[in-house]
């Protein structure tokens, strides 16, 4: 899984923080590290990611998710990725 393209969303009851990211930086993101505990979270299991999306200053966004607060959808093909989630 790690390096694989995922679409993420927020699941039911996710905190703000994870939906302004995901709001901020799009859907389409790259998996890091994970899922594995993690300390910024008082241990919950979470993901590291990288957005795909560059923000305007070309730099990508890298955080982490916590597992409980996101829908994965894992995907190989970042051109479907792009027709799934037109704001891309």
């Amino acid at each position: 899984m790690l390096d694989s393209i995922v679409l993420i969303t927020a699941s039911k009851g996710a905190s703000s923080r994870t939906k302004n990211r995901i709001r901020e930086n799009g859907h389409a993101f790259s998996v890091k590290d994970g899922p594995k505990s993690a300390a910024c979270f008082n241990g919950r299991v979470s993901i590291r990611v990288e957005a795909v999306k560059p923000k305007p200053n070309g730099e990508h966004w890298d955080g982490w998710f916590p597992v409980d607060e996101i829908l994965v959808v894992e995907e190989e093909d970042p051109d479907a990725i792009w027709r799934l989630w037109g704001d891309q």
